[in-house]
């Protein structure tokens, strides 16, 4: 268990929507408590209500029933406190590298020095790209710009939708181990939603199954050699991967 302060709690939420003459019930009594500088990996079957989950946890949606705590106070809208990160980036089209990477600190007024700019430009490899659109970078450099301009929010809370799904093998490989390096060095807390079995073994201290069926959560698996050196080649890691691979199975 970890025994730190408990940043995000979700309190029972539910979601149902309309469905013609019906009710589609999306979530059902989900329950979450995360702890500062820690890391959640969701997980479950196309359909199940992760993104649904995931975007109430943001505040762009609102649950039909239940309550969300961000460090003991209750929210139901967007915070500065919380970052999105999605598949798709989320990078206008229109502007630069660099004006991308600015755009979330100047909206929210936040103050941002050249020295910090540079230092995170290097930590994420984009160095020389400023004057470059969207268009012209891979998936890999546009998912780094994405990231670097959450960064620059320090958020408390980061949450990613599916953030490296679109990814080749080896790029996505080398955008996790740089999301754990930069987890260890900040010490902030992310949720990850992803239908990748190896991603959710390495990237989540605990990991969640949701219910394929009831929009619940079907079980919580403990990952205790999370962060450890060279865990993705452990024996421990292809065990976790199996275990994790079977609740799947019996979910479905």
């Amino acid at each position: 268990m970890n025994s730190s302060k408990s940043l995000l709690r979700v309190e029972n939420i539910s979601k149902v929507f309309p469905n013609g003459d019906e009710e589609k019930v999306v979530l059902s009594g989900i329950n979450i408590d995360l702890a500062e500088g820690e890391s959640i990996a969701i997980t479950g079957q196309s359909g199940c209500g992760k993104t649904t989950l995931l975007l109430i946890m943001a505040g762009l949606i609102s649950p039909t029933s239940g309550n969300l705590f961000l460090n003991g106070k209750a929210y139901s809208e967007t915070s500065n406190d919380i970052a999105l990160v999605l598949q798709d980036y989320g990078l206008p089209p229109w502007k630069t590298v660099a004006d991308n990477i600015r755009l979330g600190a100047l909206l929210q007024k936040i103050p941002v020095s050249d020295n910090e700019l540079k230092n995170l430009k290097s930590q994420l490899k984009i160095e020389g790209l400023d004057h470059l659109y969207p268009h012209q970078l891979s998936g890999g450099q546009r998912q780094r710009v994405a990231i670097a301009r959450i960064l620059l929010l320090k958020p408390k809370l980061l949450l990613l939708d599916e953030p490296f799904g679109a990814l080749d093998a080896l790029t996505r490989e080398r955008l996790q181990k740089l999301l754990l390096n930069i987890f260890r060095q900040r010490g902030f807390s992310f949720i990850i939603v992803t239908h990748d079995v190896e991603e959710a073994s390495l990237l989540g201290r605990r990991i969640m199954v949701m219910d394929s069926n009831g929009g619940g959560i079907n079980t919580v698996i403990d990952n205790p050699g999370f962060l450890s050196e060279g865990y993705r080649d452990t024996q421990e890691f292809f065990e976790q991967v199996k275990q994790l691979r079977e609740v799947l199975k019996a979910s479905d």
